[in-house]
């Protein structure tokens, strides 16, 4: 796959698994990222679904998802995980299995599962299977696509993700130097951060410049008007030296 064709398609597995394939361990065969960023992946995707305001139990497991991550507190998570089982049993009971209600409740039970690390796109592939039916299933899947890359990284240019140089099996990664944190730079990315203020990109792409910051990737990224934002934007989470 080339980095046009990893930009042009909408095909999760395609995605992350081309932005992580380094992380694959010998004795499994999916790639591993942090919980927090598992969990990321699937709260900006739901996030950017309409039909998610109809899902009680789902927007309950989101509320739970999000104090978990922002609090540090995977307690909350796995507490929640025995709830998030009996619902998914429920919707099968109720509605039989590979119906819409079976997926959002599989959506919601994987969003605190702990196992997440590895099944890291599952989240938005059980959504867009939900909603399969549903008038804007083309477009969900064109932004499900998007804020995987946004979180994941560019595995052709460094970010999160990652590449072996073929020759030497040398990895690819973005280098981000500490001089570059300065106090305006980092008060532009925590507030980013925090408030999801993703229009202040550029801003921070200027102040980064300043601080002499030159990596294309970096610069490219936060000044792409084109692209899609959601918190655990890789960038975002490179200057905050987040996980």
């Amino acid at each position: 796959m080339t980095e046009s064709q990893w930009y042009e398609t909408t095909d999760l597995w395609e995605i992350y698994h081309r932005a992580l394939a380094f992380r694959v361990r010998k004795t499994d065969p999916y790639p591993q990222i942090t919980r927090r960023v598992a969990v990321l992946i699937g709260l900006a995707c739901l996030r950017a679904t309409p039909q998610v305001q109809r899902q009680t139990f789902v927007l309950q497991a989101m509320e739970v998802a999000e104090a978990a991550v922002e609090n540090n507190q995977w307690q909350l998570l796995d507490d929640f995980g025995p709830q998030a089982q009996q619902n998914c049993y429920d919707a099968v009971a109720h509605s039989g299995i590979d119906t819409a209600p079976h997926f959002w409740a599989l959506a919601a039970f994987r969003l605190v599962d702990r196992g997440i690390e590895l099944y890291g796109w599952h989240v938005p592939y059980f959504v867009l299977k939900a909603i399969r039916r549903a008038a804007n299933i083309e477009r969900m899947a064109q932004l499900f696509a998007h804020l995987l890359r946004d979180l994941l990284g560019n595995p052709f240019r460094g970010g999160r993700g990652e590449q072996f140089e073929k020759r030497r099996r040398k990895r690819c990664q973005t280098t981000f130097f500490p001089p570059w944190r300065t106090s305006d730079v980092m008060l532009l990315a925590q507030g980013i951060y925090a408030e999801r203020a993703f229009q202040r990109m550029p801003i921070l792409a200027d102040a980064l410049q300043e601080a002499g910051c030159d990596d294309d990737a970096i610069l490219s990224h936060l000044r792409d008007s084109s692209l899609l934002h959601d918190r655990g934007c890789w960038v975002i989470d490179l200057v905050l030296n987040r996980s």
